[in-house]
């Protein structure tokens, strides 16, 4: 067993929470996220603690978000703009593979932005 299944089982008993779910998919006010119940759609409370596809989250009784777990690793890049923020793209992944067509779209911009936030995320899985 994992590393992190394994804490998270830990906690979960020790808190006696209800609910630890993953999510898998981001849209911009809801979660598609997957537990041993299944699949469930939870709507993102206003300024709550950012998450991404990837994350363990803990919901309590209710299916009400309580908060992101900690993180083994992110996937992250600059964002778009003059503001010095990051944007989120993938947590708690164990390998990453980017394939893109070589066709008339070709854009190496692109690619160097994958790029880049594939060495974000070297870094943060080494540290």
């Amino acid at each position: 067993m994992p590393n992190n299944v394994a804490s998270l089982l830990m906690f979960m008993a020790a808190w006696s929470l209800d609910k630890v779910v993953r999510i898998v998919e981001q849209h911009r006010n809801k979660l598609v996220v997957i537990s041993e119940q299944g699949q469930l759609n939870l709507i993102l409370p206003p300024n709550s603690e950012r998450a991404c596809v990837g994350d363990w989250i803990l919901l309590d009784e209710t299916n009400k978000f309580i908060r992101v777990l900690d993180r083994m690793s992110i996937f992250q890049r600059k964002a778009a703009g003059s503001k010095v923020t990051t944007q989120l793209i993938a947590t708690n992944i164990d390998s990453l593979m980017i394939v893109c067509s070589l066709n008339d779209d070709l854009n190496l911009n692109r690619k160097e932005w994958y790029f880049d936030g594939y060495t974000s995320y070297a870094k943060a899985s080494v540290n």
